[in-house]
């Protein structure tokens, strides 16, 4: 268990470093797989999920779709 942990550590430093890197909030979660981020000025959290979707392949979920969150938001699984 010890190494899957790890491997789950290393994968969310990832992510959470490539959001910061492109000037997005976002805070490193302490137990749980989601990386919840704001959203770029601009863009409606449907928008820019379809638009990460569109460019970068990646699958990101509008905060607005889920209970922990609201719109502004998206969570990376």
């Amino acid at each position: 268990m010890e190494k899957r942990n790890q491997t789950f550590q290393e994968r969310r430093d990832v992510v959470v470093k490539g959001l910061r890197d492109i000037r997005l909030e976002v805070e490193s979660p302490k137990a749980t797989f989601y990386v919840w981020s704001t959203i770029p000025k601009g863009y409606t959290s449907k928008d820019f999920c379809f638009k990460v979707l569109e460019e970068a392949n990646v699958w990101v979920i509008p905060g607005r779709c889920t209970e922990n969150t609201g719109k502004g938001t998206c969570a990376l699984l």
